[in-house]
């Protein structure tokens, strides 16, 4: 019997998402790895388990979230909203605890084995080495992907995505800004201002509810999110993230 029959493994086209935390890794090999581990847990589970139905899947490797949902039930552009959706709430939720992340959106083929909890294919090739040579804190769409969005009707484009020229790293310390579709931040940063649990001494709620009358909530967050960029900016511990968040500010700002 070969042992590679369909039965064991499955071929489906899907969206697929993965986004990576900036600086996980430095905290994760010092001292304090399982508490940087428990507040990077708390930050995301709460995603999870609103996407984790039975129709989607999503997956915590190390630094990495990952997201897909099939096409088998669905259309790709459901899909896609999917995957978007699951992005715009981890991004939240991950600024809401201080962490910045970098991601992509693919669509196209995805392989997975009915006995282990193991994922392949050209999918998953994509959007790994898009999101890679990205040197900004955000999400954008690889070319697969954003084919779909032409799909999209014109309300639904602006609601999920918007086009942004997304910083990309070339030869050496080069940058090369590319026009491409992104995931929309000011959805992003009103979905900040939402939080699920919030703290006693969470500094943006306390912002929220000391604004003067007339100003609008999403000009609190975004103030609150360039703050915490401009941070990150000049905390030598983030010397990694550093030059991703000054291209963040250029396209966003």
């Amino acid at each position: 019997m070969n042992k590679y029959s369909t039965e064991r493994i499955s071929s489906f086209e899907c969206s697929f998402a993965t986004m990576d935390v900036l600086g996980f890794k430095d905290k994760l090999n010092a001292e304090d790895r399982c508490d940087s581990f428990e507040y990077f847990l708390d930050a995301v589970e709460d995603v999870f388990s609103a996407f984790g139905r039975v129709d989607e899947k999503t997956l915590l490797y190390s630094d990495s979230l990952i997201f897909y949902k099939p096409t088998t039930n669905t259309s790709t552009t459901e899909a896609l909203k999917s995957a978007a959706a699951f992005v715009t709430r981890v991004t939240a939720a991950c600024l809401k605890k201080k962490l910045l992340v970098r991601g992509a959106i693919s669509f196209g083929k995805l392989l997975t084995s009915s006995e282990l909890e193991a994922i392949a294919g050209p999918v998953v090739n994509e959007c790994r080495d898009h999101y890679e040579t990205t040197e900004w804190i955000g999400c954008h769409l690889t070319p697969s992907a954003a084919k779909i969005v032409q799909e999209l009707t014109e309300f639904e484009r602006g609601c999920f995505f918007e086009p942004l020229r997304v910083p990309f790293k070339r030869s050496g310390n080069a940058i090369l800004p590319i026009m491409t579709w992104a995931i929309n931040w000011r959805r992003i940063l009103c979905k900040t201002i939402i939080p699920s649990s919030p703290l006693p001494d969470d500094p943006l709620k306390e912002l929220m509810n000391n604004r003067k009358e007339g100003v609008p909530p999403e000009h609190v967050v975004t103030e609150y999110f360039k703050g915490l960029l401009e941070q990150y900016k000049l905390d030598p511990a983030n010397e990694a993230a550093r030059q991703k968040v000054e291209n963040t500010l250029k396209v966003l700002f």
